[in-house]
């Protein structure tokens, strides 16, 4: 079974570290599976443009593949003489429209001529396909439009949908209207070391069991905003309790924009080994994201142990089952605060603490593979 996996999605974020490690938990299991893997490394090739499906396309065909999976909701638009598999991640755009890029943003970030790109591919896909019910009827912008139209496209064409939760999928089908062909293969969370051996000591400001961390993007729809209120509205940092910063976006442009309470520490992007040290140190990781597919940080914190606060969503209800505290951002800032301060006052214990690293031991990175692998399988019959 000969497979080619697009491999182009890089970076820091979710879907860049579920492509690493889902194609390296692939390539391990490959050769008791009889498959054949071939991982496409990014090209160039231009997001968001039919020439992004072309040439996987063009890759599918010089490889000879049987299945051509595509580790996002984009698929190519030229009809494909194979099987695709498709990733669905979540629906955050389509559910929250508000987080699509208007054309001025999508601009900036890619350039003109790739917003003049995106506007062909958007044109397009009206012809192959209408607007999900989930979609507004009038989008503001050409990616808001790109993403209801390709979202539908690709519920209707792919051969298999990928979700990483039920959540997800119940999602997509929602938004679709029907119920879409899925396979549910929840993504690993044993990618990070399990000492933090090499990771040197942990910044100067902070001391084991005396911060609070946040790890992931500076994006609105983290609730960034709550969470820096909600800090400032605790005993916290009466305790001494500093609240870490980690990921992407957290530099000093991000300090000069946002209103940060006294406390706070900035620690930008972290490799793994110094991931798993915060981690395992810290008095707890707060998760107030308004929407999620998967959520990585308070899993991979929940492996060493350690407390989590998150939002109540239903696809944390599914992925963190009775081991995390839940709040309501939305309600108020000072709700969450008061949560925040139920759970330091609260003692914890290595009982606790080997519950948590329990559950989130289920979420690992081959059993995501075996799923992917028979989802492949059944594209093939």
């Amino acid at each position: 079974m000969r497979v080619v996996l697009d491999g182009q999605v890089t970076g820091a974020d979710g879907i860049a570290r579920a492509t690493r490690h889902l194609a390296a938990a692939l390539m391990r299991l490959a050769p008791e599976a009889g498959l054949s893997l071939t991982v496409i490394p990014p090209s160039g090739t231009p997001r968001y443009s039919q020439a992004e499906g072309d040439h996987l396309l063009a890759a599918a065909r010089r490889h000879h593949a049987d299945v051509l999976h595509l580790l996002d909701y984009r698929i190519p638009l030229a009809p494909a003489p194979l099987p695709l598999v498709a990733t669905v991640h979540d629906l955050l755009r389509l559910i929250r429209p508000q987080h699509c890029y208007t054309d001025q943003q999508f601009a900036r970030r890619f350039g003109p001529d790739r917003l003049d790109l995106l506007a062909e591919a958007t044109r397009a896909l009206r012809t192959l396909t209408p607007p999900p019910p989930g979609a507004l009827r009038f989008p503001a912008s050409w990616h808001e439009e790109f993403y209801g139209l390709m979202t539908a496209y690709t519920a209707a064409t792919a051969t298999a949908v990928i979700t990483p939760t039920r959540t997800v999928a119940d999602h997509l089908a929602e938004a679709v209207g029907y119920r879409v062909p899925t396979v549910i293969a929840p993504w690993g969370v044993d990618h990070l070391p399990a000492s933090a051996h090499g990771a040197g000591p942990l910044p100067k400001e902070l001391r084991p069991g005396g911060y609070l961390l946040y790890v992931g993007q500076a994006r609105s729809h983290k609730g960034l905003p709550c969470l820096l209120a909600a800090y400032a509205a605790t005993r916290a940092a009466q305790r001494g309790m500093r609240l870490a910063l980690a990921g992407r976006d957290f530099t000093t442009g991000f300090a000069d924009s946002a209103d940060l309470p006294p406390g706070t520490t900035l620690l930008g992007e972290v490799d793994d080994t110094q991931l798993a040290h915060l981690y395992m140190h810290a008095a707890a990781l707060v998760h107030l994201a308004e929407h999620e597919g998967f959520g990585f940080p308070p899993l991979e914190a929940l492996s060493f142990g350690t407390r989590v606060l998150v939002a109540d969503l239903p696809v944390l209800r599914e992925t963190l089952g009775r081991h995390a505290y839940f709040t309501d951002p939305a309600a108020s800032p000072a709700a969450t605060a008061r949560t925040l301060d139920h759970l330091l006052d609260e003692p914890d214990s290595d009982q606790q603490r080997r519950s948590r690293a329990a559950w989130a031991a289920r979420y690992r990175w081959d059993t995501c593979a075996r799923h992917v692998i028979d989802c492949y399988r059944k594209a093939l019959t």
